[in-house]
C-alpha cells in the first residue's frame, strides 16, 4: 500500500512540474497568459528612428496617427517565384529570422526571404522572416508569437521551438523588435501532430487596427484578445503574421 501511495505521489509531482514548463497546441490560453502577466510599460509619444539606428529596449513608443487601411505585404500563396521552383513541398517546413544592418541581406540556402521588414516604420535593424518548403521534411503545424520581457516566464518549452537567427542575438531567440525598442517579441513553431493539419501558406499584413481579424481560411498568431503586433511598443503600423492550413 505504501509503494502504491508513493507511486501516485511521484506521478502527481512530475505532472505538476511538467505543466509549468511544457505547452501543447490545446493550451493557447497559457501562452497568452504569459503576456497578461507582464507589467505594461509606459508608452512615450511616437518619434522617428532612422533605419539602422538603435534605441534602448527600455523605450516603448506609442503608435503615430494613421489613416484606415489593410495591406497584404506578402503572401506565399501569391508568390510566383516560389511557385516556379521545382520539388517544393506543399507545406511550410522551417522558419528563420534574418537580422541585418542592411536591407539587401541574403537568406540561407534553401530559404525564401519574405522581403518585408518586420521593423517597418520603427527604425532599428532590418528583420526579415524566411521559410522553407522542403520536400521530405516534417511540416510546421502551429506558430505562436510571444511579446513582453526578455525571458518568457514560465518558459515556453517542448514541443514549441523558438525561431532563431544566425547572430544568436539574445536568449531565447531572435527578437523581432531588435534595435527598435518596445517589447521583446519571439516567434515559436510547433511540429507536433496534436496541432492538426500542417501549415501551407504564410502571409504578413500591415494594418492601422489593433483588432484585425483575417478571413478566407487564414488565421492570426494568438487569435484572442492578446494578438501580437510585431511592432508592439516600437511605433509603426500594426504588423501581423497570419497563416493558412
Amino acid at each position: 500500500m505504501k509503494n502504491k501511495s508513493l507511486k501516485i505521489s511521484t506521478f502527481l509531482f512530475i505532472a505538476m512540474i511538467s505543466s509549468m514548463f511544457f505547452y501543447s497546441c490545446s493550451k493557447d490560453e497559457d501562452l497568452s497568459s504569459n503576456q497578461q502577466n507582464v507589467e505594461q510599460p509606459v508608452l512615450e509619444p511616437f518619434f522617428s528612428v532612422e533605419k539602422g539606428d538603435s534605441i534602448s529596449k527600455d523605450i516603448h513608443r506609442d503608435k503615430p496617427e494613421f489613416g484606415s487601411d489593410v495591406t497584404v505585404l506578402y503572401s506565399s500563396e501569391d508568390d510566383s517565384n516560389l511557385k516556379s521552383l521545382q520539388a517544393t513541398s506543399s507545406y511550410i517546413t522551417d522558419l528563420y529570422v534574418l537580422t541585418s544592418d542592411k536591407a539587401s541581406a541574403a537568406p540561407p540556402w534553401m530559404y525564401t526571404k519574405i522581403n518585408v521588414d518586420l521593423n517597418q516604420g520603427a527604425g532599428g535593424k532590418w528583420i526579415f522572416l524566411c521559410f522553407t518548403k522542403e520536400v521530405g521534411q516534417e511540416p510546421i503545424r502551429e506558430m505562436k508569437l510571444w511579446a513582453g520581457g526578455r525571458y518568457p516566464s514560465p518558459a515556453i518549452g517542448n514541443p514549441w521551438t523558438v525561431v532563431t537567427n544566425s547572430n544568436g542575438y539574445g536568449y531565447p531567440g531572435a527578437d523581432l523588435n531588435e534595435g527598435a525598442g518596445g517589447d521583446w517579441i519571439y516567434l515559436y513553431e510547433n511540429r507536433s501532430k496534436d496541432c492538426g493539419d500542417p501549415i501551407k501558406e504564410i502571409a504578413i499584413v500591415a494594418t492601422t487596427s489593433s483588432s484585425y481579424t483575417p478571413c478566407c481560411g487564414w488565421h492570426i498568431s494568438n487569435l484572442d484578445k492578446n494578438i501580437v503586433d510585431m511592432n508592439r511598443g516600437a511605433g509603426g503600423k500594426f504588423i501581423y503574421l497570419i497563416y493558412k492550413k
